[in-house]
């Protein structure tokens, strides 16, 4: 079986790393598994060496790098994008004779849903979520506009035409089958699966690096992973860390991890009066996360909400828990909405109420070095963010192709 896989993202973005790479890695170890051909949108003028990374990915591997015009003025580029980078995935398609096609994220799919019309050949589409709703309650895009109208009608388009539909939470899953009338057999549910040793606590790891950064043994430290606006939360987030270190009265840091500016940072914590000597803002590649993740002792997951958020399945969420971490996570988020309450591993928050918040949830800043407490997050993602379970819906959809169906 020759499989492309289609990316939206850039090969060396975090998310590429974190998410593509693990999963093509389990596809490389089927047996019927031929080749791969791994496609990424690359957004920057110079385009990045592949060498290293098809050594990585091994033998099965190549890669195909696609550039983009999204640097275009007036969204210009990205409309471009959406004419002709379908056209050269099914040109490549063609070329190689691929026998499935599988994009990852509803974006992916979009732009791989004519190769596969053009070619006869199957399509599915993991870490599928409705996109163009998240934008839209975001306030990213309008739903009056045209990108959340293309988006949209490329959604429902993959619900009639994918072979396969592969949505993080168990949320969206019934959805498809009851509101969409998805045929049941072509949906089967993947998490966004971590990697759980590359993750686990280290407590060697906990030690340098909180010495590095110059946070005393005795502060408790929460930690955040990711971007502030669009999906996620600004002013609110750092009120919800203000709660934090008020409760213990300053013997608390924040560690942030961030793709944007240490100022851009920095003006947020400001704006809400959080002390920027309890706060250190960095950059750190995917490899380095776990040191940064060992170093904590609660995460935090500050999403903005709405009703499509349900359909969610952070990364971060499983990166959390897999050091051991308690999440504090925006409430009405994924299935970890229900995961939560019934099994521990956090505490969900209102973001009105993210002031006060930790003045009625004190014990989950008393759980510094809490064995239990880490065991208890590692057997969450055990069980709930398992690259097992991303083989068992693979073999699932290869048998089907194999009978025929598709």
């Amino acid at each position: 079986m020759k499989i492309l896989f289609v990316s939206y993202w850039e090969l060396e973005n975090n998310l590429t790393v974190s998410t593509i790479f693990p999963h093509i890695r389990i596809l490389s170890e089927a047996d019927a598994v031929e080749s791969i051909v791994l496609v990424t949108v690359e957004r920057t003028q110079e385009l990045p060496d592949i060498t290293h990374y098809e050594e990585v990915l091994g033998k099965k591997t190549s890669i195909h790098l696609i550039p983009s015009k999204a640097s275009w003025p007036f969204h210009l580029g990205k409309a471009v994008d959406f004419i002709t980078i379908p056209k050269k995935i099914t040109t490549l398609a063609k070329s190689l004779g691929s026998d499935i096609i599988l994009a990852r994220t509803a974006m992916a799919g979009a732009i791989a849903l004519k190769a596969a019309e053009k070619n006869k050949i199957p399509l599915y589409v993991e870490s599928y979520e409705p996109h163009a709703e998240y934008m839209a309650e975001s306030g990213v895009w309008r739903r009056g506009g045209s990108r959340y109208k293309f988006q949209l009608k490329k959604e429902k388009k993959l619900n009639r035409k994918a072979a396969g539909l592969i949505p993080v939470s168990h949320q969206f899953a019934n959805r498809l089958v009851e509101n969409e009338q998805v045929d049941s057999e072509k949906v089967r549910v993947i998490p966004c699966n971590v990697q759980l040793e590359k993750f686990a606590f280290n407590k060697e790891a906990r030690l340098e690096t909180r010495k590095s950064l110059g946070i005393p043994e005795d502060k408790v430290t929460g930690i955040y992973v990711g971007k502030f606006g669009g999906l996620y939360l600004e002013n609110e987030a750092f009120e919800l860390f203000l709660s934090a270190h008020k409760e213990l009265s300053g013997a608390f840091h924040l560690i942030v991890l961030s793709p944007q500016s240490r100022q851009e940072v920095e003006g947020l914590a400001l704006k809400a009066g959080f002390p920027i000597s309890d706060l250190t803002v960095t950059r750190a590649p995917h490899t380095q996360v776990a040191s940064y993740l060992s170093a904590a002792d609660l995460a935090f997951a500050t999403y903005k909400p709405g009703p499509s958020k349900k359909y969610l399945s952070p990364v971060k969420v499983g990166e959390y828990w897999a050091s051991g971490l308690p999440v504090v996570l925006t409430e009405g988020v994924g299935d970890e909405s229900y995961i939560i309450p019934d099994e521990g591993g956090g505490a969900l928050f209102n973001p009105a109420k993210a002031k006060d918040f930790f003045s009625d949830k004190r014990d989950l800043l008393c759980l510094k070095a809490d064995n239990k407490v880490r065991e208890q997050a590692m057997r969450l993602a055990e069980k709930h963010r398992n690259y097992k379970q991303s083989l068992e819906v693979y073999d699932y959809f290869f048998d089907l192709f194999n009978k025929g169906g598709k």
